[in-house]
């Protein structure tokens, strides 16, 4: 599969995702209290993260299913 190249906006908007999603996920998950144990919440965490996955990574070059599947590596 060939890349597209990437201008320098997109490849610093790809570097920063991942820092912002950690700190998005840490801020949802502070005050939730042993929120691994219940399901309702995990799904509530993951949806959080997919959210942030799919606004976070540019639509060009990553499509649908790769955002997905950077989601499921998350999670």
């Amino acid at each position: 599969m060939q890349r597209a190249v990437l201008n320098k906006t997109v490849r610093e908007r790809i570097k920063q995702a991942p820092r912002d999603l950690l700190a998005s996920v840490l801020a949802v998950i502070a005050p939730l209290d042993r929120w691994t144990e219940k399901e309702q919440t995990q799904a509530e965490v993951e949806t959080f993260i997919m959210d942030q996955v799919y606004l976070s990574l540019p639509e060009s070059p990553y499509t649908p299913q790769e955002k997905a599947d950077v989601a499921q590596l998350v999670e």
